[in-house]
């Protein structure tokens, strides 16, 4: 049994926003809150801002700078990436600033969500490795996630797990692909990357030589050139 053609003979995921999701998901939250001190700034402000969520967290320049300015997730560092993400949404730099601060305090008794996999996720890699491909699990995370995953129960799917925090490289960096690549024994042309940040799975993947998959239910990303669909059990389908 074979889903992808020769010679693919390994499958590479994200996590998040991938395999599992929260709901409410960070973005919702966000819309609910931001209704509250700032108008959107047109038809598309919901859109606009969720790909400048993806963006600024694919290793963006506005992100190192963030990070250089005020400390890595820092209080003044998440204050300041509410102004951003006010900003994408259509307000003037003024109302961004005033709306971040009334934000910010409400933001953790707001954002309380629940870790969701969707019912196709175990079956489909089930089947998958099944067939014989190796599956490998690559997160942009920053600290080990054994634990959660294997909560999950997505442990048992995987060859093996490989968080960015362990080799200091992020997607779409070079040396994370590289290092799943050595981890999987295999060569780029024989892989696919499955994710659902174009900016950091897709352009990362392809940059390197691998095969992006996008998984974007939304349409988020019409630019994207290379396979997109709309949930995991698509792959087999």
């Amino acid at each position: 049994m074979s889903f992808f053609p020769d010679p693919v003979n390994t499958l590479l995921f994200d996590l998040d926003g991938t395999l599992i999701s929260r709901r409410p998901t960070a973005s919702q939250v966000f819309f609910d809150l931001i209704a509250q001190f700032c108008p959107p700034g047109g038809p598309d402000a919901e859109r606009q801002t969720r790909r400048f969520v993806h963006y600024y967290w694919a290793r963006s320049p506005e992100a190192a700078r963030d990070i250089e300015q005020f400390g890595k997730f820092t209080e003044e560092f998440w204050e300041n990436y509410l102004v951003r993400q006010c900003l994408a949404y259509g307000c003037s730099p003024e109302e961004a600033r005033d709306a971040a601060g009334k934000l910010a305090p409400l933001w953790d008794e707001a954002y309380q969500p629940d870790t969701v996999i969707a019912p196709d996720v175990h079956p489909t890699l089930e089947n998958l490795r099944l067939a014989g491909y190796t599956l490998g699990l690559v997160s942009n995370r920053s600290l080990p996630f054994d634990e959660e995953i294997g909560q999950l129960g997505l442990d048992r799917h995987f060859h093996f797990t490989l968080i960015a925090g362990e080799i200091e490289s992020w997607k779409p960096e070079r040396k994370i692909f590289e290092h799943a690549l050595e981890l999987a024994g295999t060569t780029p042309e024989a892989a696919v990357y499955v994710g659902d940040n174009y900016y950091a799975d897709v352009l990362g993947a392809d940059q390197w030589g691998l095969t992006p998959v996008l998984i974007d239910p939304d349409g988020l990303f019409p630019e994207a050139d290379c396979r997109v669909i709309e949930r995991l059990g698509d792959l087999i389908s």
